[in-house]
């Protein structure tokens, strides 16, 4: 049982990580559909170059 426990607690922590991953990305998408003369691109381009390996 105990066993169970952590294993379903290590699924919550993976499934916390992909969660935000996948809200960091959608925000670069949203960034990237607006027009370029609003867009941040300095954040942007930070999350680009800080993910660019596991792209």
């Amino acid at each position: 049982m105990k066993d169970r426990i952590e294993e379903l607690e290590a699924e919550m922590q993976e499934t916390r990580r992909l969660n935000r991953r996948l809200a960091e990305l959608m925000d670069v998408v949203e960034e990237l559909l607006v027009p370029v003369s609003q867009r941040d691109e300095e954040k942007v381009q930070r999350y680009l170059s800080s993910h660019t390996t596991t792209l």
